[in-house]
């Protein structure tokens, strides 16, 4: 453990007749929980090999996504008392998320920070008129702020690729849909990671009021690069909320198509559109030869 820098872990052995084994915590004290019948089925050496399989999936980061996203089978046997309460606390997360996109992101609407904890403290039964200003300000910090204590990971070509288009003297805006995490700690997670100073213009829809693919938001981004829809090549991973919004307003847009891609990727909107993007690409370097190419179509003399 001390070799690799794993974090302090608790195992728990429960009982189960199911062969499995998984980990789970957001810091530590994280917790490995084994069922007794892979104890019973492996001898020494098996369990440390499972054990170390687990210990790679905190390290990396995997348990943290797990608190975030669900990960437990409900009801399915008795677990130690850390994981039954985050067991718990899940499932009023769960109600929370279902109620914000049944009111507002289902409908590309979104709202402040303070809203969604005011939806999550009705979830737990609590009024959140009975909280005050300052316990209520604590909770949309450590709420909104969490991103920020464990920094996502910069794709590769990230960097180079904002250089090159500096470079181009082109203007470079954002527009981010935000969900649980607000627009100000978004912009911190940027500057720390040496992205902000790159992007001229960001646009984050909890700020706005509603989401991608409606054409309002795409506007601000456009008032605030001051330059012609028609001038702008919008590129987004999601086909429908970036794609076809981008070129419903006038924009060029282009498909970003990762080998890999993370957890946060939007529901599936059953929209029965054709989208057709202006372009694809599948590393983020490839946007600087797209982007060449449509300037010189923009320089080409007129008849």
């Amino acid at each position: 453990r001390e070799r690799f820098a794993l974090p302090y872990t608790r195992v728990f052995i429960v009982q189960s007749p199911q062969l499995n084994a998984y980990a789970y915590g957001y810091r530590t004290p994280y917790v490995i929980v084994i069922h007794s019948a892979l104890v019973d089925a492996m001898d020494r050496l098996e369990l440390k090999a499972v054990i170390a399989h687990e210990m790679g999936h905190i390290r990396f980061g995997h348990t943290r996504l797990a608190v975030l996203l669900g990960g437990l089978d409900q009801g399915k046997q008795d677990l130690p008392f850390p994981l039954s309460l985050i067991q718990a606390v899940r499932q009023y997360i769960f109600h929370w998320w279902n109620r914000c996109q049944e009111l507002y992101w289902s409908e590309d609407r979104d709202v402040p920070c303070r809203v969604q904890i005011e939806h999550l403290l009705e979830a737990l039964d609590l009024d959140p008129a009975s909280f005050d200003e300052e316990l209520l300000a604590r909770l949309e910090h450590a709420y909104a702020t969490a991103a920020i204590d464990v920094l996502p990971e910069v794709l590769p070509g990230a960097r180079e690729t904002l250089r090159e288009l500096k470079a181009r003297e082109l203007r470079i805006g954002l527009i981010s849909n935000t969900g649980r995490t607000p627009g100000y700690a978004l912009r911190e997670i940027l500057d720390r990671l040496g992205l902000a100073q790159s992007i001229d213009v960001m646009v984050f829809s909890n700020e706005h009021g509603v989401c991608k693919p409606r054409p309002s938001i795409f506007e601000e981004l456009r008032r605030g690069l001051e330059v012609a829809f028609e001038e702008i090549v919008f590129v987004g991973d999601n086909l429908y909320v970036d794609v076809h919004g981008a070129r419903a307003c006038g924009m060029r847009g282009v498909h970003f198509q990762p080998e890999t891609r993370g957890t946060a990727i939007a529901p599936h909107v059953d929209h029965g559109l054709e989208i057709v993007p202006d372009g694809i690409v599948t590393s983020l370097i490839d946007i600087v030869s797209f982007a060449d190419r449509c300037i010189g179509i923009a320089i080409l003399p007129t008849r």
